[in-house]
């Protein structure tokens, strides 16, 4: 690395993203910019100190100012003082790396800017230099101050999105001014902070792991998505007269620290920030970041039966599923996935009794092998449902385990749901999980696997690490790791994301499956919201939507069920074996629809021409743009007005793609598409740009 003259400052301007890096002899290396614009120089000298690169909090070390909880202002942030940095461009790629140093203790961090398709990628290592341990407590992974600076009042300044979760509840992003946060302090340096955070395994129970801020004037926003797994956090909060933002992987507040022996090293989460003039901008470059990122590949997106969902609900029998195979078969879905339920005795409830993976002949007698022969016959892939990291009390010989085989904490193995956390950190562990998958994959023939995940087994474990929160960590890692060795034996093997639907939505787990279920909800009126919002955090290829059919519904309503998926990934489900003549028509030309445009969803980028979908408003749009096509996907749930006018900039020609038998009242009208639909109604057009 190169070590430059100092006072110095840094434009960088790459692939669309503008950074401005300043460095200084006597202050830590300050980022005073990112985003989709020049950095214009216009910050007073006064504050200028407590813009930084990097926040590190360390135990026995002092905070700048008051306020619990605050990451700003930390003592060891302070101290930090430049000592070399690099910039390289490969390909497309380009990678900043600055290393500073305490000059006190020599605690020493290297943040690492990586810069491509429009999206910055920031990461911190911190490593011990000196000659005594160092307890970390918090490490930022991004961190920058005066995002949306002006003379307005900072609780004007900016406007905050901020993506709640819940399970039946997925993807409410609220929208409020920082002032409506209550970042509304006269004095310069406030006490309070709004910290977004999730703490446990299930990393997206309570909030996706990503927000946005946007300059309340108009023009500059960032998206950002912390690349994790485990617990994080992100805050805004006042100093030096400006707004900041930082985002982190787990800290103190949940569960984790670190001590650091002389010359150890440790590494935050990575943090993905799209700088762009407004949200649909960030999430198309967001969206074509994650794509090139994956390392699962596209498994040419197969339409999905899974016979849980409104089906057979966790119940299945060979009676039950062979003719569901036929009917899924007939029509159209290419992948039949048997759900939860195949080892459990008849009564006994599918989710009390994990751990024994082997067929329950009662349910089963001639085992699974006449069912996967059927699903082969019929051209489909057949596919099964796990729940790996999971094990029950009543598994045999589950006393007779070590400790080490699970989470404990307190001396005692964390239960949630009544599931213990298997702990992939043991290889005895990782060994009986192989046991399991190769006896469906290798023996029987399976080549789809749902990997559900139902439970949170919180902070992590006591066992084998110096905190909860490390252990955590290490588990992700050695699951990961448990993953990718799996993907590698059986190449030809897709694999389906699931934890109770959208509660671990997580970029390490999304990048290394080829679907993603977004939520567990089965009402196709909530779903279609779900779906819309969905494609937030989800590539709209892997966006695994339920498609739900129910036996008896008008033709309006089947549509509207249909319509859900047909952007998306479908998984079909729902009353299949119990439909009319008419509504199986509509569900089989769901199906064809939903083929006929998945080629084109692969590579198409999101948007909402009426701004992200509401939890209770009536019409719901979302529109996938390939460049020269945009599908548009258009609900009325219950309520609002009979008629909306949908802005579709830069739109030719317009066609009805779904549902082509049922009447519809719209024009496409120079660049505004007019649309009266009736309550609890669904189109999807196929719009020319």
């Amino acid at each position: 690395m190169a070590v430059t003259a100092l006072p110095r400052l840094l434009s960088i301007a790459h692939d669309g993203v503008h950074l401005a890096i300043e460095l200084l002899e006597d202050r830590p290396v300050a980022l005073l910019h990112v985003g989709a614009h020049p950095f214009i120089n216009k910050m007073p000298e006064r504050h200028r100190w407590a813009y930084r690169l990097v926040e590190a909090r360390v135990a026995g070390e002092d905070h700048d100012y008051i306020g619990a909880g605050r990451f700003a202002g930390s003592g060891m942030g302070g101290r930090l003082r430049y000592i070399s940095h690099s910039d390289v461009t490969d390909g497309a790629a380009r990678r900043i790396s600055i290393v500073q140093r305490d000059p006190l203790t020599g605690f020493e961090t290297t943040s690492t800017l990586d810069i491509e398709d429009g999206v910055l990628v920031s990461r911190t290592e911190a490593r011990n230099g000196g000659s005594a341990p160092l307890t970390l407590l918090d490490l930022s992974a991004f961190f920058l101050v005066g995002f949306a600076s002006g003379p307005v009042p900072r609780g004007d300044r900016c406007r905050v999105s901020i993506p709640r979760n819940g399970w039946y509840a997925e993807f409410q992003w609220t929208h409020h001014s920082a002032g409506d946060l209550g970042l509304n302090n006269r004095f310069a340096f406030g006490s309070r902070h709004e910290t977004v955070r999730s703490t446990g395994s299930w990393c997206s129970s309570n909030y996706l792991p990503m927000g946005y801020v946007e300059a309340a004037s108009g023009g500059r926003g960032l998206l950002f998505e912390t690349l994790h797994g485990g617990s994080w956090s992100w805050q805004i909060g006042e100093t030096a007269d400006e707004l900041y933002l930082h985002v982190a992987g787990p800290g103190e507040a949940e569960g984790w620290w670190r001590t650091l022996a002389p010359g150890e090293v440790v590494t935050s989460p990575a943090v993905a920030v799209a700088p762009a003039p407004d949200f649909d901008a960030a999430m198309a470059a967001m969206t074509r970041h994650r794509r090139r990122t994956r390392l699962a590949g596209s498994d040419g997106s197969p339409v999905i039966f899974n016979d849980y969902m409104n089906c057979l609900m966790g119940d299945p029998d060979e009676a039950k599923i062979l003719p569901l195979v036929d009917e899924a078969a007939a029509l159209g879905a290419e992948v039949y996935c048997i759900d939860a339920g195949w080892y459990a005795k008849p009564g006994e409830r599918w989710s009390f009794t994990l751990g024994d993976w082997s067929v329950n002949r009662d349910r089963f007698p001639r085992g699974l092998e006449p069912i996967v022969a059927r699903i082969r016959e019929r051209g489909m892939i057949p596919g099964l449902w796990f729940e790996i990291e999971a094990m029950t009390a009543n598994h045999t010989g589950f006393a007779d385990l070590p400790d080490d085989w699970f989470f404990v904490r307190h001396g005692r193995r964390v239960v949630s749901h009544r599931r213990h956390q298997l702990d992939f950190r043991n290889p005895a562990v990782r060994a009986f999980a192989d046991r399991a998958i190769d006896a469906a994959v290798g023996d029987l023939g399976f080549e789809f696997l749902k990997l559900d995940y139902n439970f949170d087994s919180g902070i992590g474990s006591d066992l084998g690490a110096e905190s909860p929160g490390q252990a955590l960590i290490d588990y992700e890692v050695a699951f990961l790791a448990w993953l990718d060795a799996l993907r590698a034996r059986y190449p030809r093997l897709q694999i389906e994301h699931c934890a109770s639907g959208g509660m671990r939505l997580a970029r390490p787990y999304l990048d290394r499956t080829h679907n993603a279920s977004n939520s567990d909800e089965g009402d196709p009126q909530q779903i279609a919201r779900i779906a819309a919002a969905g494609a937030t955090i989800l590539l709209p290829e892997q966006n695994g939507t339920w498609a739900l059919p129910k036996a008896g519904d008008d033709a309006e309503r089947t549509a509207f069920a249909m319509a859900c998926a047909i952007p998306f990934r479908m998984q079909l489900a729902g009353g299949a074996g119990e439909l009319t003549p008419g509504q199986r028509t509509l569900v089989a030309e769901g199906v064809a629809a939903h083929k006929a445009v998945r080629d084109m969803v692969r590579d198409a980028v999101p948007s909402w021409p009426l701004g992200l979908p509401g939890y209770h408003d009536a019409w719901l749009c979302v529109a996938l743009d390939a460049g020269g096509a945009r599908l548009v996907a258009l609900w009325r749930r219950d309520g609002g007005p009979d008629s909306i006018t949908v802005p579709l900039p830069g739109a030719k020609a317009a066609r009805l793609l779904y549902p082509s038998s049922l009447g519809s009242d719209w024009r496409l009208d120079g660049e505004q598409l007019f649309v009266t639909l009736a309550e609890r109604c669904a189109r999807i057009f196929m719009v020319e740009t």
